[in-house]
């Protein structure tokens, strides 16, 4: 089984509030990957909208991503690509 990760830094004004993290957790249900997401000691299924939400990520705050199954690397990609987070330099 192939394993990416990466950290990725929380630009939207707002946070990981409600429309962000379901854009998130539809990022992660559509890759075949399983997806977990962690901010300080808590990790999370990036595909369960309750647990990101969880993780209460603010602007500025980095997330890790960690992706492990068929095609890692286009998950953290896909990820990315997301409007609320930026790969962090």
């Amino acid at each position: 089984m192939l394993h990416a990760a990466g950290r990725f830094v929380v630009i939207a004004p707002w946070g990981l509030d409600g429309p962000q993290s379901v854009a998130l957790v539809e990022i992660a249900q559509r890759i075949h990957a399983m997806i977990r997401i962690r901010k300080d000691d808590l990790e999370v299924d990036g595909t369960d909208i309750m647990g990101v939400m969880t993780l209460a990520a603010d602007l500025g705050e980095v997330i890790r991503v960690r992706a492990e199954g068929e095609a890692p690397d286009r998950a953290l990609t896909a990820i990315g690509e997301h409007g609320g987070l930026v790969p962090e330099p």
